[in-house]
């Protein structure tokens, strides 16, 4: 129960400077920080507004530049729904869309909100974002439509009404970290999205590299590459590492997404027989932009979202997650996904708060889709470093966890990422390769998904995922999991030239967190030292058994001849003085025991290694406040150590008479004190 107590009140107390420093990082950038939460919210324009251009009666003003440009379609989490927005550097006071089912007939007319935000950067920018909701959307039937208004019209798109294929399901581009420069999926994207090949896109983070580069001239050229995709298939987006510029500004307000009230940043919908949740793991990461508040928010938002899709589940059965940075890789990158504590697993750093993992697990996510890393890797299905790799079945067939795909090498001016010489046992197939993947969701039991190498379109990679039965995993599939699966422990070595570093034991002594920090070339096993602790817990418990039945056994039999006996105080302090220096040396021994058979929490080994420490300490300390003899004899000592000092040295005593002076008073004065006094030395 203390145990507990100390760790909860860590817990907390972590909690608080985590929430803490993102309020000192924000006092020392407050100007900035002012105009980036300006920027969070979009700035809604009133319909009676009076625009610059309009502020004197001159039928020959209006908008520098009215011409829209950038369209893109957005899901609004129904198959008759479709979200336009579209983009304009000025203020054009109305604004709609025109469209119909025939290219030459545009009679119906939906009008758009605008709001505006102003860049960050040294020009600040103003950008004016018109969206707009067509609704009443005929499944398979092809509208054309245009954007604008009087002050300019775009060109004439078109998109067929989401609508089930003839094989069942519909299909998705999925991928991330495709940037405007070395777009190298770009032009697949463009004509596949065109020949209606896609039903919608999954953009996983990382898009234009970045929207706010240059004024967010980037942005701006971004959104106009992917027109050719965008205008023609609903493009869905997920918040990533490149997006966070002046508190996410441009994403927030370029894009429409679901939800909108979480301004893009975490959402879900349902389409077909699959319920998408795009969530932002850079919560975890920036606290100087999202404090804790958000990062909770979102925590809860999840939890509520799973627990109404698991009760949906009849209906839609597919759980599909998207986030940027994922739990698990192979790269030789030091990213997040390379440590045994992978915030986004675990959640935060000792108190693993909002770690993700478990929660996926509890709420049965079937697929967690992720980019960041600049490779495509297919992972087996795994939980808590435990691989399900097939050596019994097929891992992929009613698997018990979760399956993980990164899909992040659609492009992007920094090239693809290494990976480590050995993968780790959850790699199933990886690839540096510049690319994209394609998936079908054809029905309530089989998902296709398949990953093309963008240079001459080759499939290079591809898996069915079947699922019989949706909901959380189960007892059953725990047992599945960890009787046919791998555990991939904290040492595990990513890469050889790691896995050569050994540590004597007093290296290990002298930085307890080895082989428990991110380094995973820090291994700890010492045989030697697993020998000595467990003879310390056996020994102290020995002795301690001992002790308590010697001191119990006294109690009996001088109570059966004293009817009123009770312990003396100096026994009941002796008592004590054994239960504390026992306690303090077993904790220390039992964490440093379980550390080399099982997974231990950094918490514990700190608590470990502050015990084992202050055993050091800990006896002369109880000593010195249980103990009333060793207690006066230090305070003796100390007297006589004063008073000698400050005699002349001249007239100084020999330095023998010195402990005499210490002595005397122990055995000067009352002679029933000194009887006392000895009485306690023979019980203690």
């Amino acid at each position: 129960m203390g145990f507990t107590f100390i760790v909860g009140t860590t817990s907390i107390f972590l909690l608080v400077i985590y929430q803490s420093f993102g309020q000192i990082t924000t006092d020392r950038h407050k100007n900035q920080q002012q105009h980036q939460k300006q920027q969070l919210n979009r700035i809604m324009l009133s319909p009676n507004r009076v625009p610059h251009w309009k502020v004197e009666n001159n039928i020959n003003r209006g908008p520098f530049y009215g011409q829209p440009e950038q369209v893109h379609l957005s899901y609004a989490s129904d198959p008759a729904k479709l979200w336009v927005t579209w983009l304009t550097f000025d203020d054009t006071l109305d604004s709609l869309v025109v469209w119909g089912d025939q290219y030459s007939q545009l009679t119906r007319k939906t009008p758009a909100t605008v709001d505006y935000f102003v860049d960050g950067g040294t020009e600040k920018t103003k950008r004016y974002t018109h969206r707009a909701l067509i609704e009443g959307l005929k499944p398979g039937q092809r509208y054309f439509y245009r954007v604008g208004s009087q002050f300019g019209w775009s060109s004439i798109f078109s998109f067929v009404g989401l609508k089930e294929r003839p094989n069942g399901g519909y299909k998705y581009a999925v991928f991330g970290d495709m940037g405007n420069i070395n777009a190298r999926s770009l032009g697949k994207l463009q004509r596949e999205a065109q020949e209606g090949d896609f039903d919608m896109i999954l953009h996983v983070g990382d898009l234009a590299y970045n929207l706010d580069t240059e004024q967010g001239q980037f942005g701006d050229e971004f959104m106009r590459q992917i027109e050719p995709i965008s205008a023609y298939v609903p493009y869905m987006t997920v918040v990533g590492n490149h997006e966070y510029n002046y508190n996410f500004s441009h994403y927030i307000n370029r894009f429409t997404m679901p939800n909108s009230e979480n301004q893009n940043l975490f959402y879900s919908f349902d389409l077909g027989p699959a319920h998408f949740i795009a969530f932002s793991t850079e919560f975890y990461f920036w606290p100087n932009y999202y404090r804790f508040e958000s990062l909770a928010a979102q925590w809860h938002w999840l939890i509520r979202d799973l627990e109404k899709a698991n009760l949906n589940r009849h209906q839609v059965p597919w759980i599909i997650t998207m986030g940027h940075r994922p739990m698990y890789c192979s790269d030789f990158s030091g990213d997040d996904c390379t440590r045994y504590d992978s915030i986004v697993r675990t959640g935060l750093p000792l108190v693993h708060a909002f770690g993700l993992e478990k929660l996926f697990f509890k709420y049965g996510v079937d697929l967690e889709i992720w980019a960041h890393e600049h490779t495509f890797e297919r992972m087996y299905p795994v939980y808590n470093r435990t691989v399900y790799n097939g050596s019994v079945e097929n891992p992929y067939v009613d698997p018990p966890a979760p399956v993980h795909i990164i899909s992040g090498s659609a492009g992007c001016q920094e090239n693809t990422d290494t990976f480590i010489a050995h993968p780790g046992p959850w790699s199933a197939f990886r690839s540096s390769n510049y690319g994209f993947s394609r998936m079908h969701i054809f029905n309530s039991t089989h998902l296709y998904f398949e990953q093309t190498i963008a240079a001459n379109e080759t499939i290079e990679d591809h898996f069915w995922l079947v699922k019989n039965r949706h909901g959380p995993y189960d007892w059953t599939d725990r047992k599945r999991l960890f009787r046919h699966g791998t555990y991939v422990p904290h040492n595990y070595c990513h890469h050889p030239s790691q896995c050569d570093k050994k540590w004597d034991y007093l290296s290990w002594f002298f930085n307890p967190y080895v082989g428990y920090t991110d380094d995973f070339g820090q291994i700890y096993s010492n045989t030697m030292h697993t020998v000595h602790d467990s003879f310390v817990i056996f020994g102290l418990s020995t002795i301690y058994i001992i002790f308590s039945a010697i001191l119990c056994w006294q109690t009996y039999t001088m109570s059966s001849s004293h009817q009123t006996y009770q312990p003396s105080w100096t026994q009941k302090m002796t008592f004590l003085q054994v239960i504390i220096i026992s306690l303090v040396n077993s904790i220390a021994c039992v964490i440093y025991v379980s550390m080399q058979f099982v997974r231990i929490s950094k918490i514990y080994i700190i608590v470990g290694t502050y015990a084992w420490l202050f055993s050091s300490g800990c006896p002369p300390l109880v000593y010195l406040l249980l103990n009333k003899r060793i207690r006066n004899d230090c305070a003796n000592f100390g007297r006589a150590i004063f008073h000698f000092l400050r005699n002349d040295h001249n007239n100084s005593v020999p330095n023998g008479q010195i402990a005499m002076a210490w002595m005397a008073p122990n055995y000067a004065g009352n002679n029933a004190n000194n009887r006392n006094n000895n009485n306690n030395n023979v019980q203690q």
